[in-house]
């Protein structure tokens, strides 16, 4: 992924997520910033679907799931071990809190299938503005491993694959109309219901776009009017919020992918903490609140929160997720039957079709 500026988006949106649960976490209300975090979640869900397509097209069923696995599992693990050992140890020192080991098991126990429904742990985090939460920013990864499935099973049919547009678009289209339904109907937004439906529609938003790459023309003024329409439903949300999942994953998706093209930035290309910062700024955020880190307001948290979390995020990649996707060839000479398929190759920009 040298020849675009996607990691860097990525690494924006990381940003974002840690600025929007910033005021919670230091108990501040939080006026807009919460809605800067749904934003970043969907604009990943948008590259993720653009680019998992593309992994899946070029790889056989049983080698996608494989690398699927080993992009997500592996540094989450690590990240629950890290909260269970060494980050609630902390906190529990410094706020003169409970800690117990088995608490600890249980928390990395409970939460090791990616479904996030087990957030404390023992006693700590007991004082803090967020009380009780060491793993707010993970409940979606269990959504995103779920679509990287559904795109699996999705471009298994001969004749899918050889046609992907069609069926991509139902997919976006549907889970979009019941989100906005759902949201439109009163429901509460934090339901698992709109939550699930909307991410599905940004990630199939994505797999649209790629699937009809060579028919989408990758323009300025395209992206201007993508930004408008984006811009209003922003600015009336109050009144047109629940158009968000329907309207916002292709305008949203398109308008990313074709930043990804134009940003001479690269940042992140060679080496992607965007990951790392997305799983572990929650739990470093818990501890610098434990530290006194709220006095700094809301900007300097987020600022010292993203600094703490950016070597920690180094770290993963080098030593935990790097490594483990050096393992994709595993399948291939382990799992695989019959003739191989060339190993996935990032694409080194979005097609300009």
């Amino acid at each position: 992924m040298h020849g675009n500026a996607l990691n860097s988006l990525r690494l924006v949106f990381a940003s974002f997520v840690i600025l929007s649960h910033a005021p919670t976490m230091c108990g501040i209300p939080p006026g807009n910033l919460d809605f800067i975090g749904g934003f970043a979640v969907d604009g990943f869900f948008g590259i993720s679907g653009f680019l998992v397509a593309e992994s899946r097209n070029r790889q056989s069923p049983g080698r996608y799931v494989w690398c699927r696995f080993l992009r997500i599992f592996p540094a989450f693990w690590v990240s629950l071990l890290l909260v269970a050992f060494v980050f609630s140890p902390i906190a529990a020192h410094i706020e003169h809190e409970t800690w117990h080991p088995g608490a600890a098991l249980s928390y990395v126990a409970g939460n090791s299938a990616l479904w996030i429904h087990h957030f404390d742990i023992a006693d700590t985090l007991r004082t803090v503005p967020f009380p009780h939460v060491w793993n707010s920013g993970m409940w979606t990864l269990f959504w995103q491993f779920g679509c990287y499935i559904a795109v699996g099973i999705l471009l298994t049919p001969k004749l899918i694959r050889e046609r992907p547009l069609y069926p991509s678009l139902v997919v976006a289209v549907t889970a979009g109309v019941v989100a906005a339904a759902t949201a439109g109907s009163g429901m509460d937004l934090g339901s698992v219901i709109f939550q699930m439906a909307r991410l599905v529609a940004f990630f199939f938003a994505g797999v649209t776009l790629w699937a009809a790459r060579g028919r989408v023309r990758w323009s300025p003024v395209i992206a201007a009017a993508a930004a408008v329409v984006i811009g209003l439903l922003v600015v009336e949300r109050r009144s047109l919020f629940h158009l968000w999942p329907l309207v916002g994953p292709f305008t949203f998706a398109y308008l990313v992918l074709w930043l990804g093209t134009i940003l001479p930035v690269r940042v992140g290309s060679r080496h992607d903490i965007s990951y790392g910062i997305y799983i572990l700024a929650f739990p470093v955020g818990q501890v610098l609140i434990c530290l006194g880190a709220a006095r700094f307001g809301i900007a300097g948290f987020a600022a010292v929160n993203l600094a703490a979390t950016i070597p920690l995020a180094w770290a993963s990649w080098f030593l935990v997720e790097r490594p483990a996707l050096a393992r994709k060839g595993f399948w291939d000479r382990e799992g695989s039957r019959g003739r191989r398929r060339p190993a996935f190759v990032e694409p080194r920009s979005v097609s300009t079709g």
